[in-house]
């Protein structure tokens, strides 16, 4: 950007503009993989709740009956992958939040930083 100083502020401000977009492309590229992971780790323990539960039915199924032992082992499983699920989830969420919170301050950082350059090219022309 400030290699286009002694071209008019509208130009300058455009290139700062477009170097901002750039920077923050990078830095949100490494939340795909977060995002990700907040999204599927609750669907995969509810993946393994369904087998769970499936399996669970079926013994009840082969048994013939109702005793909480058949089914004790499939409800394990169900209760298992949903917490294991949420596990992932919870944490990678939080730092997900606060990395976007350091990208936000980083953000406006530039924001003000691109100002002052302006404020300062339109003071000296």
């Amino acid at each position: 950007g400030l290699q286009k100083a002694d071209k008019d502020v509208e130009a300058v401000e455009k290139a700062i503009e477009n170097a901002g977009i750039i920077e923050m492309a990078f830095l949100e590229k490494g939340f795909i993989p977060l995002s990700t992971t907040i999204n599927l780790a609750p669907m995969l323990g509810f993946f393994g709740t369904m087998v769970g539960m499936i399996r669970a039915f079926a013994d009840i199924a082969a048994a013939g009956e109702v005793d909480p032992t058949i089914v004790a082992s499939g409800i394990q499983i169900a209760l298992i992958t949903t917490a294991a699920g949420l596990a992932i989830a919870i944490p990678v969420q939080f730092f997900n939040n606060m990395f976007l919170s350091m990208v936000d301050g980083f953000t406006m950082d530039m924001q003000r930083g691109t100002e002052k350059v302006i404020e300062t090219l339109v003071e000296n022309k």
